[in-house]
């Protein structure tokens, strides 16, 4: 994996990661991802029991632990990538961070409430912007109490493979996203 947590002003341009994943934390700043191509991000290898559990009782995974790419540190952004292949979360996006014009397909095939890309919970201020998101086993996006998004221009679509409860976007139990606007997506 690609461990950045911490680190600041890095670009990682144009390479492969196979079985691998990219961590960032809160204190990694301006982290740029941008034409990688990531296959089996994921398999919930980093999962603890308590995230096991939490995912059969219909609660959420933690994104920190369950993600094949986390980036937390704000102003951080990942662009021009495909993302594939995960059994759980795709892509996690902390505080002002930004997900534009990747392709990320066959997510949460353990069927959690994992989904292809979500704003990290508590942060504010993600765009999801021109992302083309298929074949997941439940949601495509995954609001999970974010606020001030901006999710627009997406095209979503096999999406809830594995689910019944779930949406090409999806939010539920009284989570505020306060001053968000979602718009100009295809959902299909």
């Amino acid at each position: 994996a690609f461990d950045l947590r911490g680190k600041s002003n890095i670009t990682i341009k144009n390479i492969k990661i196979f079985a691998a994943s990219v961590m960032t934390n809160p204190d990694s700043k301006k982290i740029t991802l941008d034409g990688i191509h990531a296959r089996y991000i994921n398999h919930a290898v980093t999962l603890t029991e308590k995230d096991i559990i939490y995912s059969h009782t219909g609660q959420y995974l933690n994104p920190e632990q369950s993600a094949g790419i986390r980036l937390m540190g704000a102003g951080s952004i990942i662009k021009n990538s495909r993302v594939s292949f995960g059994s759980s979360m795709g892509i996690v996006l902390g505080e002002n961070c930004t997900a534009y014009n990747n392709l990320v397909h066959d997510i949460n095939y353990e069927g959690s409430y994992a989904s292809a890309i979500a704003p990290y919970s508590g942060a504010s201020g993600q765009k999801i912007l021109n992302n083309t998101m298929y074949r997941t086993g439940r949601s495509c996006i995954d609001l999970m109490g974010s606020q001030n998004m901006e999710i627009g221009y997406n095209d979503l679509y096999h999406f809830g493979m594995l689910n019944i409860d779930m949406g090409g976007i999806y939010s539920a139990r009284s989570h505020l996203q306060t001053g968000s606007r979602i718009h100009h997506n295809w959902i299909h």
